[in-house]
This record gives C-alpha cells, structure tokens and sequence, in this order.
C-alpha cells in the first residue's frame, strides 16, 4: 500500500468511525450474551466455539460489554473490504464500490450485531483480501498472516470449517506462486492442492488444539444438532427415531416433539 492509496485509506476510516458512531456499542443477541458471560467467567463451553470468548475476554478488559467486540469486527470488516478494493481497477471505483458495498443496507445492517457470524465474515473478508495482498506483494509474513486469519474465522463457528477448506486450498496456489517447487513429480494444479490441504489440516488440528485447551465444559453441539433433526424427521415421517437411551422414563409422544 502506497501512498497513492491514501484516499482509500482514509474513506475506510471514516466508514469504521461512521459505523462505531451509528451502532455502538453493538447489539447482543442470546448467544451472544452466553458468550460474554463465558468471557468473564472464565468457563468456556464448546456449545459456542470457545475461541471467541476467550479473545472476548481480552476485549473486555479494554471496553467492557459489547463494546470492544463490536469495535473489533467493524475494523476487520471495513478493512478487508477496504484492501479488496485496492486490487479494483480503473482507481475511481475502489472508493465507489467500498460505499455501495459496506452501506449495501442488508450488509451494513448486520454490523450492528455482535454474534458469531459477523466476526466469521469479518475474518474470513479481511484474511482472503490478505491472502491475495501476500500474492501481489510476494510476501510470506503477509501470507501467514492470512493464514491466521481465515483460521480464527474457521474457529468461530463449528460449520465454518465448510468455508474455510476452499480458501486453504486457494492458499496453496499462492503459496506455489511464493515458492516455487518443482522437485515434487506432481503438476502445479495437484501440487497446489496438496500444499492447500497440508494448511488447512494444519490449521484444523492448531485450531483444535486451541479451542480444548480452553474449553472446560463439554456440550457436545454436533450430537445435540443431529438430535434436533432426529426429532424433525421422526415428525415428518411419524416414526420414531428417537434413540432410546435420550429418554429419561419413556419415549416422548409426537407431540411432546412437536413442542
């Protein structure tokens, strides 16, 4: 980023300060109020990924409640789409397509919301926008630090595994273009590939590693989640499915499910 870009800079600026002044402190949905408590207890469940708490935690300390949270995702977000737009040519639309797209009124709303999936896109916008800088400007820091960042996206929700695994995989192309190798018999479609899969079954087993460390109460989300659609197929097909070792006395009636 040269100094050519200064008007960028400086629009992606006032839209962070412009958002912080509309919507601050944040808005807090249920989750979000049960992350914050986990944050200050100290006792992180896996029902929310831990990960998020903790860094709430550190936030916390700084502005307390919603605040600093809230004032994170608004940098991740204006800035990743701030720096996408820097790679927009001709120069007049970087700073037209950062205010069509951020004040996009079904975009721009969702800033208000402090909850998982803001910090999800935020991460993954602003880690992707890296990824392609690190390219550009051939630099492995920059790349790593992409790397990060589309990992503590993927931490954020458990299914955001889904959108992280394609962006690994793009990484692995970059990360070619960085290094070239050509000692491996492999073309550079199924080369960059494995080097993608190698980051992202890395990034998957720090971020693991990451999250059990800090956890301290296991909820088994997933178990519970196929548990909700054992229940929605039971009723659409008005047969129990319903393992038998869930019920407490006896078998729930369809309309105990029903409720």
């Amino acid at each position: 980023m040269t100094s050519k870009n200064l008007p960028l800079i400086l629009i992606v600026l006032a839209c962070i300060a412009l958002t912080i002044f509309i919507f601050q402190p944040g808005y807090l949905n249920a989750d979000a109020v049960d992350q914050l408590g986990q944050a200050r207890s100290g006792q992180y469940s896996d029902w929310h990924p831990p990960v998020m708490s903790w860094v709430w935690s550190l936030l916390d300390k700084i502005a307390p409640g919603a605040l600093g949270m809230f004032i994170l995702q608004v940098i991740l977000f204006w800035s990743g789409l701030g720096l996408l737009a820097a790679f927009v040519t001709p120069k007049p639309l970087k700073q037209i397509l950062i205010v069509l797209i951020g004040f996009y009124p079904p975009l721009f709303m969702l800033l208000s919301a402090v909850i998982k999936d803001i910090l999800m896109a935020a991460s993954f916008l602003i880690g992707f926008a890296i990824l392609l800088w690190a390219g550009r400007q051939r630099s492995l820091p920059l790349f790593f630090l992409s790397l990060f960042l589309i990992m503590f996206g993927m931490l954020t929700r458990h299914n955001a595994i889904l959108i992280a695994a394609p962006l690994f995989l793009y990484a692995g192309f970059i990360f070619l273009d960085l290094k070239p190798i050509k000692i491996v018999p492999l073309s550079p479609l199924w080369l960059g590939l494995t080097i993608g899969a190698f980051f992202f079954a890395l990034a998957f087993l720090l971020g693991r590693a990451w999250s059990g460390s800090i956890t301290r109460i296991e909820s088994y989300p997933i178990q519970q989640i196929m548990v909700h659609d054992l229940t929605a197929i039971t009723l659409r097909l008005k047969t129990d499915f319903i393992p038998d070792y869930l019920a407490a006395t006896e078998q729930p009636s369809m309309g105990d499910l029903r409720r």
